[in-house]
């Protein structure tokens, strides 16, 4: 083979490698990130619920096994991993596409043809501790009723017709026996029609999916165009899922009373003082160390004297004794106690605005410091 041959197959391998790992296409497709070894050695990757791996390219580990199936993808094999609260690390096979996980963390070692995700950090138990109990007195907000979605697995035909959430977040009915009359996006390789939904909900503009023998075809449309599979019934069948809107539910209004600084009504309202705006916040306070503090008359006049104070952003106001103590701390209050209020800047009246407005300007009399 001449040496003009060997650059043009070179050169092939390498333009062909490199649009593989794009994470947004020519075509304006967004795809899933694509790892290859010994390419992309000590890359991180972070999985949908946020856990940090590291990849290590030929190494892999002798930990306690926790179980195995196969992925696709090197990326499946981390948030595979990531799923488990005990799972330390994942190696992944190049040629078997298995995905082993383990409990233990402790140092790889050289294995050939296996991949290794790491953590970044020796992933901690999940605690034991329960939650702490919310504090509800009279001067305290109610804690509101959480709606806790339930995740169901996508698996035909026992979850036909029901919806699953994606890590991501978005919504898909599953309809099985039917596949999509329409030309794809894209088609890849999946585990399963739980992994074909995942890829969906992550690809720009894809609207459904439909699943047959590790096939995961990717469509722009959705229920519209999906039609009872030739063979429905037989073990030769596709399994589809379209995008749906999320769920809606009956919820109780709550009754704000407008323009409170009084708990528990001020409680995530807004206040305005010499063209500052507070953010208000019942039953909690920040905890920094105060630059000044002071008897005031209410929690009102606590935050228009910090309006008052050019290196004031924060207030927490005692109820009780009338003490108000005033801080440098930008952001929401973290400590959960009864009987305080607290407030902080969260910027200038008008700031937003076309023509701008800035603090102590027209809106009020100018800032000074204590």
């Amino acid at each position: 083979m001449d040496s003009t041959s060997v650059f043009l197959r070179l050169l092939v391998f390498v333009s062909v490698t490199f649009f593989a790992v794009q994470v947004e296409a020519a075509d304006g497709q967004v795809r899933p990130k694509v790892y290859a070894c010994p390419r992309d050695d000590g890359i991180k990757h972070t999985s949908p619920n946020g856990v940090t791996f590291q990849l290590l390219c030929g190494r892999g580990t002798t930990a306690k096994r926790i179980d195995d199936t196969k992925k696709f993808s090197q990326a499946a094999c981390a948030d595979f991993c990531s799923e488990h609260p005990e799972c330390q690390s994942a190696d992944w096979n190049a040629d078997t596409k298995n995905c082993a996980r383990f409990s233990e963390y402790i140092p790889t070692v050289p294995n050939p043809g296996v991949n290794t995700w790491f953590p970044i950090e020796k992933r901690e138990p999940p605690s034991e501790k329960p939650d702490p109990t919310p504090l509800d007195p009279p001067n305290c907000p109610k804690s509101p009723d959480m709606i806790m979605e339930a995740k169901n697995s996508a698996k035909c035909p026992e979850n036909n017709g029901q919806i699953y959430v994606t890590n991501e977040g978005s919504y898909f009915k599953l309809k099985c026996d039917h596949q999509n009359s329409k030309s794809v996006i894209t088609s890849t390789k999946a585990v399963d029609l739980q992994e074909c939904i995942e890829l969906c909900g992550l690809t720009m503009n894809c609207e459904s999916v439909a699943f047959y023998n590790y096939q995961c075809d990717l469509y722009p449309t959705g229920e519209v165009d999906l039609v009872v599979c030739a063979g429905a019934g037989t073990a030769a069948h596709h399994d589809a899922a379209f995008r749906v809107d999320p769920p809606t539910y009956d919820v109780k209004d709550e009754i704000t009373i407008k323009c409170s600084t009084t708990c528990p009504g001020a409680h995530g309202q807004t206040f305005e003082a010499n063209g500052v705006q507070f953010r208000m916040s019942c039953c909690k306070r920040h905890g920094v160390v105060a630059f000044a503090s002071e008897q005031m008359p209410s929690f009102t006049e606590c935050m228009k004297t910090c309006a008052m104070v050019t290196s004031c952003a924060s207030v927490d106001y005692h109820e009780r004794t009338g003490m108000c103590y005033y801080g440098k701390h930008f952001g929401e209050p973290t400590v959960q106690v009864a009987g305080w209020a607290s407030a902080y800047s969260i910027g200038c009246a008008g700031a937003c605005k076309k023509d701008g407005g800035c603090c102590g300007s027209a809106q009020g009399a100018p800032r000074s410091e204590l």
